[in-house]
């Protein structure tokens, strides 16, 4: 580690003694001198070297057919055909590669043939498909790739004993579970570096443990049991293990890996690859891999089309779900599936064959899900015959495949399934039609699995037209939370499938009314849960105590993508990762709402929690700890308080430090005081006395004029030093319409222009710049004069501009509501992505125009817009129309320029001398805000250094 850290600071070194920006280099791209590696081992040095004489060999596309009928010349042409017409259909055979050897002296066949593709793809897949082909009794295909035939020269005449190593003892992967302090790892990724913290919250501070830049060519992943680390590469997949090490431990060839997936035991990896076709018409080829994740051993894999595998799932790539494959039977490891047309493939790991040697037929099947803790499948079929043959949710238990329980739904739509994590309950979320099939509603079947007979119960909201957004169990609990309702601040509902009487009767525990919440976030131990508004809602926390029914604290993460609890319940992490380009990085909670501390990071990709294997404690041993928590908790109590000792002992010398630091200053200058006396008594004609009180204060104004010179030389200077280059440019306070319409004439590239308080830019003047920037992507306005002409010309003359940025100074007077502004730019910038308006003037009749004439908007600035009224339904289709959305009344500290006046008072591009003209001097400054009483001027009123 420390000869990596080593080279990479030398290489910052030299590249920034050269100029060089690193972020701009694309490394793949780089090749060394043939055998030379200037001293740095790439980890992957023996898998190049294994795989050297398969890369190097380039025959990678040709198949060797073996067994063919050996034929004369005569029937050359009709045998050349029949194999060329089994062979063409599974990929594109290379112009003159087909080739059949001939005997010189009989001028017959060999038996053999070399048959050449366009890709290594299409050749395994056709030697996978056409090994032991019969074409007749006596003709059985033997297909081989040609690469093969050099490892069968490679095998010795005679067998020898292979070597036996030495048994090294690899280090204690659990090592990290015996941390003194009971602390958690995660891993981040930010940039090119991938990091391994503990998270250290007494001291409130992350710790490192372990960093490794170029660690991972796209994402990293943990096991579910925490055991290892997943990274993925272009020649396969990697997994790292360690207290502090992170070794690696064994490496699975896949070239061109794009995802990976663990069973719940970690006792294999599933690899996926997709790969372009050399024929455009035909899907993508698909290759997943299994491996034994100790020995690194393929123990089945599976190939063909992205078709033969784009059925059911959620989410993945080239229009294949992931994960393609559903581990069930708990952490056993015992069975996988996936959801093929009107079958499920079930294979047990004995032999990666499916159970039975067949599938399960279930005609029309959509999905289906594997209990968290046992061997069952729930299954959905659609409504079929329009609606003759109803849906219906099926429990089969594996390997017997025996329906343990059915139940028929009617004028269903759609429905999702989802499991308790003890496996005790299985929800249905069934969106029914009404009767006139015009609308739907959502009600929820729920399965007490663990019970005789399975018995169900049917569930519907109060106002069962609300539309459900979010559903999550309880982990290990008898509850379950719901977000409800089409409002733009939805309602959460609790509920618990056991009541004080009835352990079977589902009842509601309360409704929350208007939350900022469109996501649910249970602790893993129950009890607590963070009710988070992302997206639209800007990262808004509720932190909430399920028993207590009570909110905790509240907070916000603004922009947060991302939530995650550590697996023991006690933190919580907030993340903006990239998806932003501002405010990347996490921040860590305790479970109650308490924030710990905050990591700021720019590229931010990725935050994990180290999971936690489950405990070995029996329920009862657990329960008892629970009831004699207050014995336990003594000895921790006693840890925190030495802590909180430490922590204090470090402030109160710190402290110390710091004023020993400012006495030494004071010290300093006393000395120097005492050192200047006589020369002080010598300008004070000979009076002796320090007393300030005994002299009387004059002041004496001196004018001296220096130098005189006009920024806008610089300015026109940098401009033709650009030689039409210029792609961005900022002016701030001093812009002339003049040195606008200069740059403008030489800068016709330009992409990108702010301005940012420049009362001498007129209305004309902008008009005239733009016309002459046709490229113009962005166009940033702040505290400036109102430009209604300008915006227009804007629209006629910059067909490319994606992001506006027009911002005033917000004031609340209804006389100064205007919508001209909002509807040029609704009537005129279909394309815009980007809009930001603080403090503009516009009403909701503006707002509307510009949700309906910008259908491409993404992220929209409301602040200080005082004229608009986000309630209602308005305010709903914003919510569901932007993905970024700022509201009238959020915090504008990140706005470094002036953002309202007040409740009334004249906007700063309007105000005029002659406005005070025989008038009151007292109350108009008075109406700014800005009159103490003695200077009549304010200077925190000047919009250039206010921070409001």
């Amino acid at each position: 580690m420390a000869t990596e850290v080593m080279l990479m600071n030398e290489i910052e070194a030299t590249a920034a003694r050269l100029g060089i920006d690193l972020d701009n280099i694309d490394y793949s791209s780089i090749q060394l001198p043939p055998g030379e590696n200037f001293g740095i081992i790439s980890d992957d040095e023996d898998v190049y070297n294994d795989d050297q004489q398969e890369m190097d060999s380039g025959f990678g596309n040709i198949i060797v057919v073996d067994n063919l009928p050996v034929v004369p010349r005569e029937k050359f042409e009709k045998l050349e055909g029949v194999i060329r017409k089994i062979y063409s259909q599974i990929g594109v055979i290379k112009e003159d590669g087909l080739w059949m050897p001939l005997d010189p002296e009989t001028q017959k066949t060999l038996g053999y043939c070399f048959i050449e593709y366009n890709t290594p793809q299409e050749a395994e897949l056709a030697k996978e498909r056409t090994n032991l082909y019969k074409l007749d009794r006596a003709h059985i295909f033997a297909v081989n790739m040609f690469d093969d035939f050099d490892k069968f020269m490679k095998v010795p005449d005679e067998w020898a004993p292979p070597e036996i190593k030495p048994y090294t003892p690899g280090e204690n992967l659990q090592k990290w579970l015996t941390d003194e302090k009971a602390r958690d790892q995660f891993v981040i990724r930010a940039g090119n570096e991938t990091e391994i913290l503990w998270n250290d919250a007494r001291q409130s501070k992350a710790e490192l443990v372990y960093q490794r830049p170029y660690w991972t060519d796209s994402y990293v992943q943990w096991s579910p049991l925490g055991t290892y680390l997943a990274t993925v590469h272009r020649q396969g997949a990697a997994v790292w293990g360690g207290a502090d090490s992170f070794n690696r431990l064994m490496r699975y060839s896949h070239p061109q890996v794009k995802l990976i997936d663990f069973s719940p035991g970690e006792k294999y990896l599933v690899t996926y690859s997709s790969h372009e076709p050399s024929n455009p018409r035909d899907a993508n080829r698909v290759v997943i891999n299994i491996f034994d994740v100790r020995t690194g051993k393929s123990r089945r894999d599976f190939k063909g089309s992205a078709d033969d595998f784009a059925i059911g799932g959620t989410g993945g790539v080239a229009g294949v779900s992931w994960p393609i494959f559903r581990w069930g039977g708990g952490r056993e490891d015992k069975y996988f599936a996936k959801l093929g047309k009107n079958m499920i493939s079930v294979y047990e790991t004995e032999t990666f064959s499916l159970i039975d040697k067949k599938s399960l037929k279930v005609e029309n099947v959509v999905d289906f899900s594997w209990s968290p803790t046992d061997p069952i499948i729930a299954l959905f079929v659609p409504e079929l015959g329009g609606g003759n043959q109803p849906a219906r949710v099926s429990l089969v238990q594996i390997p017997s495949k025996e329906e343990l329980r059915q139940k028929n739904l009617f004028s269903v739509s759609d429905c999702k399934m989802y499991w308790q994590s003890n496996g005790d309950y299985l929800a249905v979320k069934a969106d029914r039609y009404t009767k006139t099939k015009k609308s739907t509603y959502t009600g929820f079947e729920l399965f007490r699995i663990k019970e005789r007979d399975i018995p169900i119960e049917v569930l519907e909201l109060d106002n069962k037209n609300d539309k459900i957004i979010a559903f999550a169990w309880e982990p290990k609990g008898h509850r379950f939370a719901v977000i409800h309702g089409d409002n733009p601040r939805p309602d959460i509902s609790f509920y618990s499938m056991r009541t004080a009487h009835n352990t079977g009767r589902v009842s509601k525990l309360t409704t929350l009314k208007g939350k900022q919440a469109n996501a649910l976030f249970w602790s893993p131990a129950g009890r607590f849960i963070v009710l988070a508004g992302l997206k639209g809602f800007n990262g808004q926390l509720e932190f909430f105590n399920v028993d207590e029914l009570e909110t905790m604290a509240t907070a916000e993460h603004f922009m947060a993508t991302d939530i995650e609890w550590d697996p023991t319940g006690r933190y919580v992490a907030t993340a903006v990762t990239s998806v932003h380009e501002m405010e990347n990085g996490f921040n860590i909670w305790s479970f109650n709402g308490k924030l710990l501390y905050r990591i700021l990071k720019d590229h931010f990709f990725q935050f994990l929690w180290r999971p936690r294997p489950p405990s070995f404690l029996t329920p009862e041993k657990e329960d008892e700890i629970a009831r004699n928590l207050k014995k336990y908790s003594k000895k921790y109590e006693a840890e925190d308080q030495d802590v909180s000792m430490l922590l204090s002992e470090q402030d109160r010398e710190k402290r110390r430090m710091l004023k020993e630091e400012w006495e030494k200053w004071v010290s300093e200058w006393k000395r120097a005081h005492e050192e200047e006396k006589m020369e002080r008594q010598k300008l004070r004609d000979g009076e002796a006395s320090d007393e300030e009180e005994e002299y009387e204060a004059k002041e004496v104004e001196v004018e001296e004029l220096l130098d005189v010179s006009e920024e806008v030389l610089y300015e026109e200077h940098a401009i033709d030093r650009s030689s039409g280059g210029l792609v961005g440019i900022n002016i701030e306070y001093f812009g002339t319409d003049d040195l606008l319409i200069y740059i403008a004439e030489r800068a016709s590239q330009l992409r990108r222009l702010q301005l940012a308080c420049c009362y001498d830019i007129s209305n004309e003047g902008l008009s005239e710049a733009v016309s002459k920037l046709p490229l113009l992507e962005e166009l940033e306005i702040y505290v400036s004069h109102t430009y209604k002409d300008a915006i227009e010309a804007v629209v006629r003359c910059c067909p490319l501009l994606k992001t506006l940025k027009y911002n005033q100074q917000g004031i609340r007077d209804a006389s100064y509501r205007d919508d001209e502004e909002a509807l040029a730019i609704a009537q005129n910038m279909p394309g815009l992505h980007h809009l930001r308006l603080i403090g503009n003037r516009l009403t909701n009749h503006g707002l509307q125009a510009i949700l309906d004439g910008c259908p491409h908007l993404e992220s929209l600035d409301l602040r200080k817009c005082f004229h608009v009224n986000l309630e209602g339904d308005l305010g709903k289709r914003c919510a569901q129309q932007i993905k970024n959305l700022r509201r009238p009344n959020d915090s504008t500290h990140d706005y470094k320029f002036i953002a309202e006046v007040g409740d009334s008072g004249y906007p700063f591009d309007e105000f005029d001398e002659s406005d005070l003209i025989d008038g009151d001097y007292e109350s108009m400054l008075n109406d700014f805000g800005g009159y103490d009483g003695f200077d009549g001027y304010d200077s925190d009123l000047n919009p250039y250094w206010s921070d409001s």
